[in-house]
């Protein structure tokens, strides 16, 4: 069966479309099911097992249309790749062409991040079956204007953060969008720059720091030195999370990674007191699947599945800078403060928001890769300061949400919704103390 011919018998019927597109833009392929999918568009099962002779046949049909209609999107802006040579103008692009895309239907998206979430074998496996997508294609153009000028190391570190920015949108597309990209083009050629002048190859000491928790500040790139077994750096996990859920699986003999599974268990097996960590099962997604959370959320559960390891340090490091403010207002004063009690954190980043529970705790790494602790004298500077906005929604839920302070949105906030809170909030950059 030719590639077209799938996607056509997927088109044909919408009913059958749609159930499939829930299904595999909601659940990681391994979890989706052709039955739920047949069940749920009461297609006749003779005749789809006829269309579609295994899940791959209609996963890799569903694939298909979805990455067709991606390029037919950019086509009809009449802009031609190869032309194309500013690093800024391709990266927006990328996004505007994925918020037209989530215009049409916002499953896109999800389906999208489903496909990133899936181990890199299974993802050369789509590869080999479908269509070529138009994000492979901007990524292949930014590859071969990069190369001429940076080293494959810097060019390859800078397409891993875009992908992973590309496919970890947590915001609101009608109001956020904007000011989030803007966001991760200002961070990555900054990160990109730094590299280029070698500040990124400074590697700092952690024996010097006694808070149990800590905020770093840290130009990108930042290596902690040495290879202490007692210490574990989050951003490796994620790179290999999949070989890294099989372990959890085998230690604490459980099939479903959630972090209740991984608290209950591990406490079950430790011969430390850990109860303490019981506080994190009350967490909205402390029964979701691992592969179903945000990037914050896996951050959390395989902290804790550190913490009951015994080991002794965790960083969590450049992993939350484009996430919610009241994300990180949850994982700093909620969240990290439990997982504290028995393990050093440090949470190494680029800027922080300053929540006044971590103020002191803030340290900073100068251009010579000393440690340094922030004093009251460090922190004379003009803030850029952005606005925390609580109010009332349609069905009366108390809501909160961060703006940047001349963001139009704001406006629609104050006219549509009871307003009754607004404060402002500071940021803290390494280039502030630097």
């Amino acid at each position: 069966m030719k590639i077209d011919d799938r996607t056509y018998l997927l088109r044909q019927n919408e009913a059958l479309y749609t159930a499939t597109l829930d299904e595999f833009s909601s659940k990681c392929y391994e979890l989706a099911s052709t039955n739920e999918i047949i069940k749920k568009s009461n297609y006749n099962k003779g005749s789809f097992y006829y269309r579609f002779k295994t899940k791959d046949d209609i996963y890799f049909a569903l694939i298909d249309y979805v990455y067709t209609t991606q390029v037919s999107l950019f086509n009809n802006q009449n802009i031609k790749l190869n032309n194309l040579t500013d690093i800024e103008e391709i990266i927006r692009l990328m996004f505007t062409q994925l918020k037209q895309l989530y215009i049409i239907d916002s499953r896109y998206i999800d389906l999208l991040n489903m496909i990133y979430k899936e181990s890199p074998q299974f993802n050369d496996y789509i590869r080999q079956n479908c269509v070529e997508s138009q994000f492979e294609r901007f990524v292949m153009k930014l590859e071969i204007i990069m190369r001429k000028s940076y080293s494959q190391k810097e060019t390859d570190t800078f397409l891993d953060l875009l992908t992973f920015s590309y496919h970890n949108i947590n915001i609101d597309f009608d109001y956020d969008f904007d000011s989030y990209v803007n966001h991760v083009i200002h961070f990555l050629l900054k990160c990109h720059e730094a590299k280029t002048n070698k500040i990124s190859k400074t590697k700092f000491e952690l024996s010097d720091i006694e808070s149990n928790f800590t905020v770093l500040l840290a130009r990108y790139g930042a290596k902690v030195a040495g290879d202490d077994e007692n210490t574990v750096v989050i951003s490796k996990i994620l790179k290999n999370q999949n070989d890294y859920i099989k372990e959890i699986r085998e230690i604490l003999k459980i099939q479903k990674i959630t972090l209740e599974n991984i608290v209950t268990s591990g406490i079950k097996k430790s011969l430390q007191d850990y109860d303490h960590l019981l506080d994190l099962l009350s967490l909205d997604y402390a029964q979701i699947s691992f592969h179903n959370l945000t990037n914050i959320q896996k951050i959390v559960l395989l902290s804790v599945y550190n913490v009951l390891l015994g080991k002794e340090m965790i960083v969590i490091d450049y992993q939350i800078k484009f996430i919610y403010f009241n994300d990180t207002k949850l994982l700093l004063n909620d969240i990290l403060p439990i997982i504290c009690s028995t393990t050093k954190v440090v949470l190494l980043e680029e800027v922080i928001s300053l929540i006044p529970s971590i103020y002191k705790n803030i340290y900073y790494i100068d251009n010579f890769g000393n440690i340094k602790k922030l004093s009251n004298s460090d922190v004379v500077i003009d803030f850029e300061k952005d606005l925390v906005i609580e109010y009332f929604d349609e069905s009366d839920n108390l809501k909160t949400e961060y703006f940047a302070r001349k963001d139009p949105i704001i406006m629609k906030y104050l006219r549509d919704y009871k307003v009754i809170n607004i404060n402002t909030y500071s940021k803290l950059s390494i280039d502030d103390l630097i």
